[in-house]
């Protein structure tokens, strides 16, 4: 239970009375820095209002968060600071006591992990550095060295180009890190990228394939004075600046604020010189933001680039001052979903994309929105792990996963800007082909620096030569690809190969036909249960928490807390715990969500569904689970399905798409009383617990061959009336009978169907 509160006017008069230099309309500079953390301690504070906040922050009380809101969160604080917190009745514990001696803790302990893995631990400015020197030495001809600018102490930025050709001819993508000092894994995802493409040229084909069509700039430190005084003995870890000297007690400026793009402009920013968010004097007043610029209007081939922050596991896109969408939005959105997906797959750990409204907050005059703003080129901004705690001091064993989850991101990113061509799927690309029928699809070639002029569906059935079907333009100016019916036996595959206007041939994958895309073959789908979230068929929910039900709706909390930023399967509505914006996740307890009782006697019946769970913020991440289980009595009985939690993939939010074959759960007879529940609970000490259900199905895929592929004239045998039939129609290309494969014309690939199908359709 919360201590009672103080009404407001009678807080400002407390304030002003245990404090002289408290004032409403002043605030209480902070002391000279070569004691910056001494006498200071770490805590969680919850505030309630935005009234409250901004008093804090008056009074000098420092928070964590890069911008802080009411809520709970971590914020340093003197010990004169924390009996005025105590005075005003703000819930408060303290989870660092001693703060110089915890960060000289943490700068001893990750300087002893030196050992074979170089990304173990973190490093200095000096050995980022030399890293990136032994690139360039052992790579000659494709890691190029690059002198950026000069800092305010007078520090080289330093960084490297990774391409096989003269600079300024290919596209270019920008990679940096470390505006802010603190965000020291902000450091190591730069670097490690740099050192994976190094090290997969001429190794990987994609790697290989994308560096002969893209150049890539990497900086892993752009702001090297705050990174130093971090890392120094005696520095303050928690420094977020450069180190200018501003002329009043407090030095540096916000880098990241410091950009010509609604400088500011008011969201999250400020004029005075103590605040994290200071803007400077102008405009690229700061040697490091304006040596950035010089660097990026020198060289105009740059199509994107991604500023590295952390922490709060997002993708932020274009603007990020405004609500308002940018010119390009639809597709700086696509991009950011297919590398937000591409992070996922590695893992298991979300990074949502979209407008910082929506997932963190807005941000007056940061650098991806300049980049965008001045070049047009798409820019991003991701906030690396974690989502919460510990925040900014990320354990050294997460440093590689953080990287190479990371790392595939930007391989998407260098794709989208080294092919002329994006190709997507509106409808999606198809997973199974019938026996009965072709299956099509729709291309969406739109989008790109070039257009197609031409193109083809390449397949094959079961690993013999590859067969063509031409796409087929639309009215809608979508592309129509036609697969052909198989048999259950078969194992399709298949590609896009696509002509451009500038002449370019591109396939899709890019790697084709080393890399393509595969289907399974059915010829029936038996649902028994299908529920996309839209209506309630008759699910119960149970809840002994104080707060975090589950609820059913679109969501609406915006990603910014683990919750689902949007439902699983993009029908619009899913099962949520509580679907309210803020603090609203399950709290002090458990809540069920249980099906009503389905069908699942059938064979091959298998139980699918969707599922969200994050648990790794708040003040004591990765202690909770989400616990499934099923019933096969109506649920007189349970029988544990999965255990998500407390730590490893799936903990830190995403949608998983998970499957179980119902006769092939322990314990489990399929029956027509079967029932499945989740179960999300709080019992850490101040966690956040975020989950989702959605697409839940009850089915059963089977196939068999009623027909022969070949069989043109439908007498149940594959024979010389057929082939005469192909020979009749050689060449035909409208309403075409022996067209079999669907591909709009009767040539060698009917032919070759014919005779691989030869005989009797029931194998006699």
């Amino acid at each position: 239970m919360n201590p009672q509160r103080t009404p407001l006017p009678a807080l400002a008069m407390a304030l002003a009375i245990a404090s002289p230099a408290f004032a409403l309309e002043g605030h209480a500079h902070a002391q000279p820095e070569k004691h910056a953390l001494a006498g200071t301690r770490i805590i969680e504070l919850t505030v309630d209002d935005a009234e409250l906040m901004h008093m804090l922050l008056d009074e000098g009380v420092n928070p964590l968060a890069c911008r802080p809101t009411p809520g709970t969160d971590a914020w340093l604080a003197t010990d004169e600071q924390l009996e005025l917190i105590a005075r005003i009745g703000m819930p408060h514990r303290i989870l660092i006591h001693d703060v110089p001696a915890h960060v000289e803790h943490e700068r001893r302990t990750t300087m002893g992990l030196r050992g074979d893995d170089w990304y173990a631990t973190y490093h200095t400015w000096e050995e980022i550095n030399e890293r990136l020197d032994q690139l360039v030495a052992a790579n000659p001809g494709v890691v190029h060295a690059l002198n950026v600018g000069t800092t305010y102490e007078g520090r080289t930025i330093q960084g490297v180009r990774i391409g096989t050709s003269d600079e300024g001819v290919k596209p270019a993508v920008l990679f940096n890190g470390c505006q802010h000092a603190r965000e020291w894994v902000a450091t190591m995802v730069p670097t490690f990228i740099a050192d994976e493409l190094a090290a997969g040229y001429g190794v990987d084909p994609r790697v290989t394939a994308l560096i002969e069509l893209v150049d890539v700039y990497i900086i892993p430190v752009v702001n090297p004075d705050g990174y130093i005084h971090t890392y120094e003995e005696g520095g303050n870890r928690f420094w977020r600046k450069n180190r200018r000297d501003n002329g009043t007690t407090c030095l540096g400026v916000d880098l990241n604020r410091n950009w010509d793009i609604d400088w500011n402009g008011g969201e999250s920013t400020s004029t005075d010189t103590c605040s994290d968010v200071y803007v400077g004097t102008a405009p690229f007043s700061e040697p490091e933001s304006s040596a950035m610029r010089d660097f990026i209007l020198a060289r105009p081939n740059i199509a994107a680039h991604i500023d590295f922050h952390n922490y709060s596991q997002v993708i932020l896109q274009n603007w990020g001052w405004t609500s308002t969408p940018p010119p390009d939005q639809e597709a700086i959105d696509a991009l950011g979903a297919k590398m937000s997906e591409a992070i996922q797959a590695v893992n298991g750990f979300s990074y949502p994309h979209g407008g910082g409204d929506e997932l963190l907050y807005l941000a007056s005059g940061v650098f991806p929105d300049w980049t965008y703003d001045a070049t047009g080129a798409f820019g991003y901004t991701i906030e690396l792990r974690p989502t919460g705690s510990p925040g900014f001091e990320l354990p050294p064993e997460e440093i590689r996963p953080t990287a190479e989850e990371n790392f595939q991101g930007i391989l998407e990113m260098m794709e989208w800007a080294g092919v002329p061509i994006s190709v997507g799927y509106p409808d999606g690309r198809p997973a199974q082909l019938r026996t009965d029928a072709t299956t099509s699809f729709d291309v969406d070639l739109s989008n790109g620096t070039d257009s197609a002029v031409s193109g083809d569906l390449v397949y094959r059935l079961d690993g013999g030569i590859w067969l063509s079907s031409p796409l087929v333009e639309l009215p809608s100016g979508l592309w129509r690809a036609t697969l052909p019916t198989a048999p259950c036996d078969a194992s399709p595959e298949y590609y896009l190969s696509l002509q451009t206007q500038s002449g370019l041939a591109v396939q899709d994958p890019l790697l084709a036909p080393d890399a393509v895309y595969t289907a399974g073959v059915i010829s029936d789908v038996l649902i028994a249960f299908n529920d996309d979230g839209e209506t309630d068929p008759g699910w119960t929910v149970t809840c002994d928490a104080a707060d975090g039900c589950w609820d059913r709706g679109t969501p609406v909390g915006g990603g910014d807390r683990g919750d689902p930023p949007a439902d699983g399967d993009a029908s619009g509505q899913c099962w949520l715990t509580d679907n309210v914006d803020g603090n609203t996740d399950v709290d002090g307890g458990s809540t069920i969500l249980t099906s009503p009782v389905l069908d699942a006697s059938f064979d091959g019946a298998t139980l699918n569904y969707l599922r969200w769970y994050s648990n790794d913020s708040g003040a004591s991440p990765n202690e909770d689970t989400l616990v499934v289980d099923v019933s096969d009595d109506g649920g007189a009985t349970w029988v544990n399905l999965e255990v998500i939690g407390p730590t490893g993939p799936g903990t830190g939010g995403g949608w998983f798409d998970v499957s179980f074959v119902v006769a092939d759960i322990p314990g489990i007879q399929p029956s027509e009383q079967f029932r499945v529940r989740f179960n999300a609970s709080d019992v850490g000490n101040g966690s956040v617990i975020e989950a989702g259900i959605d697409g839940i199905s009850v089915v059963a895929i089977s196939c068999v061959d009623e027909s022969c592929q070949g069989d043109v004239d439908g007498n149940g045998t594959v024979g010389v009336e057929d082939l005469l039939a192909v020979i009749a129609d050689w060449n035909c290309s409208s309403d075409c009978t022996a067209d079999i494969n669907g591909d709009l014309l009767v040539n060698v690939g009917d032919l070759l169907l014919v005779i691989g199908g030869w005989g009797n359709c029931n194998g006699g």
